[in-house]
Protein backbone atom coordinates (compact mmCIF):
# COMPACT_ATOMS: atom_id res chain seq x y z
CA UNK A 1 0.00 0.00 0.00
CA UNK A 2 1.47 3.28 -1.12
CA UNK A 3 2.12 5.87 2.11
CA UNK A 4 0.34 8.98 2.10
CA UNK A 5 2.61 11.88 0.32
CA UNK A 6 4.50 8.91 -1.30
CA UNK A 7 5.04 10.96 -5.07
CA UNK A 8 7.38 7.59 -6.64
CA UNK A 9 4.27 4.56 -5.40
CA UNK A 10 1.47 6.54 -6.20
CA UNK A 11 0.49 7.04 -3.03
CA UNK A 12 -1.60 10.48 -2.51
CA UNK A 13 0.46 13.66 -2.40
CA UNK A 14 -2.45 16.12 -0.99
CA UNK A 15 -5.29 15.46 2.27
CA UNK A 16 -7.57 17.40 4.02
CA UNK A 17 -6.96 20.44 1.47
CA UNK A 18 -3.43 20.44 2.08
CA UNK A 19 -0.15 19.46 0.07
CA UNK A 20 1.72 16.76 1.71
CA UNK A 21 5.56 17.44 1.23
CA UNK A 22 6.86 14.43 1.89
CA UNK A 23 6.17 10.89 2.97
CA UNK A 24 3.99 10.27 6.35
CA UNK A 25 5.49 7.54 7.89
CA UNK A 26 6.57 7.43 11.34
CA UNK A 27 7.32 4.86 14.34
CA UNK A 28 6.33 6.56 17.52
CA UNK A 29 8.16 3.19 19.23
CA UNK A 30 10.84 1.28 18.51
CA UNK A 31 12.56 -1.77 20.56
CA UNK A 32 15.71 -3.94 19.59
CA UNK A 33 18.59 -5.37 20.96
CA UNK A 34 21.93 -3.91 20.30
CA UNK A 35 23.63 -4.97 17.85
CA UNK A 36 27.04 -5.21 19.29
CA UNK A 37 25.42 -5.51 23.36
CA UNK A 38 22.71 -7.01 22.96
CA UNK A 39 21.11 -4.81 25.21
CA UNK A 40 17.48 -4.55 25.10
CA UNK A 41 16.69 -0.73 23.46
CA UNK A 42 13.27 0.89 23.53
CA UNK A 43 12.86 4.44 21.74
CA UNK A 44 10.14 6.93 21.28
CA UNK A 45 9.72 9.42 19.43
CA UNK A 46 6.43 11.83 19.39
CA UNK A 47 4.23 12.42 15.95
CA UNK A 48 6.47 15.22 14.05
CA UNK A 49 4.29 19.14 14.02
CA UNK A 50 3.20 18.31 10.56
CA UNK A 51 2.12 15.23 10.93
CA UNK A 52 0.08 15.84 14.47
CA UNK A 53 -1.66 18.71 12.39
CA UNK A 54 -2.52 17.06 8.91
CA UNK A 55 -4.06 14.18 11.30
CA UNK A 56 -5.60 16.58 13.40
CA UNK A 57 -6.92 18.19 9.95
CA UNK A 58 -8.23 14.78 8.92
CA UNK A 59 -10.25 13.95 11.47
CA UNK A 60 -12.28 16.96 11.37
CA UNK A 61 -13.41 16.39 8.19
CA UNK A 62 -16.58 14.08 7.37
CA UNK A 63 -16.17 10.30 6.69
CA UNK A 64 -18.32 8.32 4.11
CA UNK A 65 -21.62 8.39 6.00
CA UNK A 66 -21.52 12.41 6.16
CA UNK A 67 -20.63 12.37 10.11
Amino acid sequence: HPLLGDAKYGGPCAAAGAPVPRQMLHSWRLAFSHPVSGVPLELEAPLPPDMKGLLERLRQEPGPSGR
